[in-house]
């Protein structure tokens, strides 16, 4: 769990700064929603057996 946190988290900062939706802070505006989405997912992930992968789209901007 804690390693696809680190993953994601590293994933999600490395896209957005790339892409240029980070604020004027250079931090990402949605963050906390985007990591809520990829724990419940992982969760789920982990019920149903199946890898950690993100399993929803969401929207960063």
């Amino acid at each position: 769990m804690l390693v696809n946190l680190f993953d994601y988290y590293g994933t999600l900062i490395g896209v957005t700064n790339k892409a240029g939706l980070t604020d004027h802070k250079g931090k990402c505006p949605r963050m906390k929603q985007a990591l809520y989405v990829n724990s419940i997912s992982s969760v789920m992930g982990s019920l149903e057996g199946t890898s950690a992968g993100c399993l929803c789209r969401y929207r960063l901007y």
